[in-house]
């Protein structure tokens, strides 16, 4: 059975292995997010997305949630101390995953993608 932090760390894997494909290279670093910015530029035209490309397909929430896995455990890595609030059970778990910073600042790495598609 998976969770919603498994599915987060294999997400974000994925994002750098789908993403380096089309030639983005999301490597880990806090400079990679210029990188996400060019994924979104690359697949939208006018707050749309383009034709065939990896936002247009009827399952594009799963690449959205996999950009923001990314953003968040990047962010994670970087800032050491940082943990992870996840209800498994939470229908909107996915969106609200929340990402608390070592200051007690919290962050939604995934609603942040959503809302910049």
């Amino acid at each position: 059975m998976s969770n919603l932090l498994l599915d987060i760390k294999q997400q974000s894997d994925w994002s750098v292995r789908a993403f380096r494909s089309d030639g983005f290279k999301l490597g880990g670093s806090m400079a990679s997010f210029i990188e996400i910015d060019r994924i979104f530029e690359a697949n939208m035209n006018l707050g749309e997305p383009k034709p065939h490309g990896r936002l247009s397909a009827p399952g594009y929430g799963a690449v959205l949630f996999s950009i923001g896995a990314y953003l968040g455990e990047t962010i994670a890595k970087h800032a050491v101390g940082s943990h992870r609030i996840t209800d498994d059970d939470d229908p909107m778990g996915e969106v609200e995953a929340t990402l608390v910073l070592p200051d007690g600042g919290k962050i939604w790495p995934i609603e942040r993608v959503i809302k910049r598609f």
